[in-house]
């Protein structure tokens, strides 16, 4: 649906990404052509494991620069074992397996978090500025007793919140518009 929305001249012709995708590409030329076609670079779930957090947060914000981030994350991109109720699981997403350091208000905090959450915080310590966000693709009847994609999905809406409040957006002033 993002194609639309760029052929509809409603999002940036340089600075969308697509992070963390690992599905079958149907005709690899055609649909990663029309990505950057329609503005999106990608970086796909495997690549992580190649680059590691902080090259991956260092090409968002490379791509991104100055423009203003809306986040939407599909919770497909964690692997289905910690992220089971999906319409769509893929084995191989993402995982709660790494340590990751983040600096909140001068001081430095460890959090045990998964590559996702490190990828956010890193994008709110660079200073990043989100207008908006949304979790998708969460149905809950696939959840397991555990709930675990449930509290994933609180944790990651957590971690959202906490760059909003970490990196404050201006309201423009509408007399400069």
């Amino acid at each position: 649906m993002l194609h639309i929305a760029h052929e509809e001249g409603l999002l940036s012709n340089h600075s969308n990404m697509h992070l963390g995708s690992r599905c079958a590409l149907f005709d690899e030329h055609y649909d990663l052509d029309n990505d950057l076609r329609c503005g999106f670079s990608y970086i796909r779930a495997r690549e992580l494991d190649k680059l590691g957090v902080d090259k991956v947060v260092k090409k968002i914000v490379d791509t991104v620069g100055d423009e203003y981030v809306y986040l939407s994350v599909d919770i497909d991109v964690l692997d289905p074992a910690f992220a089971p109720a999906t319409g769509t699981i893929e084995p191989g997403g993402w995982t709660t397996r790494e340590v990751n350091f983040t600096r909140r208000s001068g001081r430095t905090m460890l959090m045990n978090c998964d590559q996702l959450l490190a990828i956010i915080n890193g994008m709110s310590d660079a200073g990043l500025k989100i207008i908006g966000s949304d979790v998708v693709e969460f149905t809950p009847v696939y959840d397991n007793a555990a709930e675990t994609t449930g509290i994933a999905i609180g944790q990651i809406i957590y971690e959202i919140l906490q760059w909003m409040v970490h990196v404050p957006v201006k309201t423009p002033n509408l007399k400069d518009l």
